[in-house]
């Protein structure tokens, strides 16, 4: 009620009485209620954001991870390759 008191008095400090204090009374109040919810809503935005930030982050990180694993599988092929290729020349010079 300390909000309430307070337009009270702040109407009154403007000179106003009757219905005329009611009247802004009742419109700050809603002036109140307006910026509670407009705050609330950009909150929500901010926080949806943040959201699709975040998730798309996982994805980038997901699509390192798959592109680093595919390297590994590649180099590790090129590797076994050469090792066999190796085991081959050896083979064929010991036949030699």
């Amino acid at each position: 009620m300390s909000e309430l008191t307070a337009l009270i008095k702040l109407g009154k400090d403007l000179g106003l009485e009757g219905a005329d204090l009611q009247k802004f009374v009742k419109e700050e109040r809603e002036r109140a209620k307006e910026d509670l919810e407009l705050e609330r809503q950009e909150k929500e935005k901010e926080r949806e954001r943040q959201e699709l930030k975040e998730e798309r982050d996982r994805q980038d990180r997901l699509e390192r991870e798959k592109k680093d694993e595919e390297r590994r599988l590649k180099r590790e092929a090129e590797e076994e390759e050469r090792q066999a290729q190796l085991q081959l020349a050896k083979l064929n010079r010991s036949r030699s």
